[in-house]
């Protein structure tokens, strides 16, 4: 029973590994969002507990860039809550690279008179993106096979008890 046992545990990790591709991090994420009461850095998702003012209890801070949020106004002002569920660049907002950006549209790219780069429409095609981002595509696959390998676990564990292997 105890490779069974293994065996759960593992699957219970890859599916939280799934919901997590799959855009659920609601249910993946194990960190407290802005303005929640905190004691340790550690807890917040944006990494910072902070004490505002004398008197006051220390509360999670905003999230910053590729930080864990669930909407907007848990990142900090300039930054949106993105369809990965991570504080990104909105359209015009700055950027260092491609992944900094909101949505998959946007490419950072240098603008006239600006100092630093921008999300903005682009014809120029980011390198990097496709090992950062996952698309619904991905998400659905990763939840197929977590099915899929539960099914196998589910008859593994019927056909052993069945036999007595475990004895």
């Amino acid at each position: 029973m105890e490779v069974v046992r293994q065996l759960l545990m593992v699957l219970s990790l890859l599916s939280l590994l799934a919901m997590a591709l799959a855009g659920d991090v609601k249910y993946a994420v194990n960190c407290k969002f802005s303005n929640e009461g905190c004691e340790y850095d550690e807890e917040c998702c944006s990494g910072k507990c902070l004490q505002a003012h004398p008197g006051t209890n220390p509360r999670c801070t905003r999230s910053t860039l590729h930080h864990d949020c669930l909407y907007s106004y848990q990142c900090e002002d300039r930054l949106s809550c993105g369809p990965l569920n991570t504080c990104c660049s909105k359209y015009w907002g700055t950027c260092m690279r491609h992944e900094d950006c909101c949505h998959s549209q946007f490419v950072c790219i240098e603008a006239d008179g600006f100092y630093y780069k921008r999300c903005l429409m682009g014809k120029v095609a980011p390198t990097s993106r496709g090992s950062q981002r996952v698309n619904g595509a991905a998400g659905v696959l990763g939840i197929s096979i977590m099915v899929l390998l539960t099914r196998m676990v589910v008859r593994y564990v019927i056909t052993a008890d069945t036999y007595d292997v475990f004895s």
